[in-house]
């Protein structure tokens, strides 16, 4: 699956697994936040999709399919958006989820939005109404990700949480037990925050998925009977924050799993085919949503001249990165949407950049970036050094970061801590690029 096993976008190992009736997965770190509405990192967004349901999910090419939703539509000017939702789902204290607790939900993230990153997903709404199971949603604006953003929110039970502010103090406690209430594949039963924490959940055994006709079917041609998943009865996460820990836990039966794919080459090896763990299994080897991309600063000279970021992707040479740091497991790649997930948004036609460093260097130097003192590295025109020298003085300054003087054209210059001047981005490409790294000089 997308995201390797366990993500927030797959919602079907969970509910498929079988085997033992409980399953423990060891985390690096302990969750951030249990409120879903605060949330940034992956471990607590896979914590949410464990007891929270969305009104869309993803099938395992990362396909939009219905979820809390059977169906939805977008009008072709993309100002109105509706998602008819399914009956029969309930909140995991038995009452009825209804249209009214997804527009509660939409409404309350809209009403808190400096407080919650969550307000990124529905800042495009204008309004939300109600007609039958339909949620109607109107935009400020078309907005391509609509659908995506507003049907990933977790949606919220009114009932528990109407008049409360998004920010109580009640999220965070593992030991309130409505304020974990939620809809999804499991209960939230008990845990303990921090280094040394854990979290429980519990099969939820009046869960809405059955499989049948209407719903997304991934493992199952046959519908089953409600509560027929999840298939295990426990979901249990613990903190381990040392990955070779994680790895012997594995080994030795006490972890089923880790949350992260192993970073570690030499650990990768030691879990692959023929491995020094032979308890491990290895599932599968799936798309990762994990993107690692070197981001240029546009701020910075030269960084901000076209012709310089251009050169510096001919001289990247990505798979030989891929293959050193990850054991080709990596996948290259030429746009943050790539075509392995989220296809249908993938622009094949972008500029692609292979490998060709004599390229890279012809195009600096018919820019005029030249290495004029032979000190192998390249000046940006129109910035001159400073030759010099600043005579002794006894006089006081409150500032001795900067020394003016003027070199042999005539030209001020200063000398302000000049091989840090804002470009220390030249010592990382200088890993990686076989051409003389470009230094920026300051008049």
């Amino acid at each position: 699956m997308p995201g390797g096993i366990f993500t927030g976008f797959n919602p079907w190992s969970i509910m498929n697994m079988t085997g033992d009736t409980k399953f423990v997965m060891a985390y690096p770190s302990d969750v951030t936040h249990l409120n879903p509405f605060l949330y940034t990192d992956a471990r607590s967004g896979f914590a949410a999709n464990l007891h929270y349901d969305t009104l869309i999910a993803y099938n395992e090419s990362l396909q939009k399919v219905p979820w809390l939703a059977e169906s939805w539509s977008q009008s072709a000017d993309g100002m109105h958006l509706n998602f008819t939702l399914r009956t029969g789902a309930t909140w995991h204290d038995g009452q009825a989820l209804n249209p009214d607790d997804v527009k509660f939900t939409l409404d309350y993230t809209l009403a808190n939005a400096t407080l919650t990153p969550s307000y990124s997903s529905v800042e495009k709404i204008d309004t939300v109404a109600i007609d039958g199971q339909t949620i109607m949603i109107n935009l400020t604006e078309p907005y391509a990700w609509a659908i995506d953003d507003i049907g990933q929110v977790n949606i919220l039970p009114e009932h528990i949480w109407s008049g409360a502010n998004i920010t109580d103090d009640r999220w965070q406690d593992p030991a309130d037990w409505d304020a974990h209430v939620g809809s999804g594949p499991f209960v939230y039963m008990s845990g303990l925050r921090g280094s040394s924490g854990f979290h429980i959940f519990d099969k939820y055994d009046s869960y809405w998925y059955t499989g049948g006709a209407s719903m997304p079917q991934y493992s199952s041609a046959n519908p089953l009977a409600a509560g027929s998943y999840p298939k295990i009865e426990n979901f249990t996460i613990e903190v381990e924050g040392t990955e070779l820990n994680r790895i012997l836990g594995m080994d030795s039966g006490l972890y089923d799993s880790e949350r992260y794919e192993t970073m570690s080459t030499d650990l990768i090896d030691a879990v692959g085919p023929g491995n020094t763990y032979e308890n491990i299994k290895c599932v599968n080897e799936a798309v990762s949503q994990w993107d690692y991309y070197l981001q240029f600063n546009f701020a910075v000279q030269p960084l901000d001249d076209p012709i310089v970021r251009q050169a510096i992707a001919y001289a990247i040479d990505p798979q030989a990165i891929a293959s050193f740091a990850f054991g080709d497991y990596a996948t290259v790649t030429d746009s943050v949407i790539p075509s392995v997930f989220f296809a249908e948004y993938n622009n094949p036609n972008i500029e692609h950049y292979d490998l060709d460093v004599a390229k890279a260097r012809l195009m600096l130097e018919n820019a005029g970036y030249l290495d004029t003192d032979g000190d192998g590295v390249r000046e940006v025109p129109g910035y001159y050094k400073s030759t010099t020298t600043v005579p002794e003085t006894t006089e006081d300054t409150t500032d001795d970061t900067t020394d003016d003087t003027t070199d042999d054209t005539g030209v001020a210059t200063t000398t302000e801590d000049d091989d840090a001047s804002g470009f220390e981005i030249a010592a990382i490409l200088a890993v990686f690029i076989s051409i003389p790294i470009i230094r920026r000089r300051r008049n």
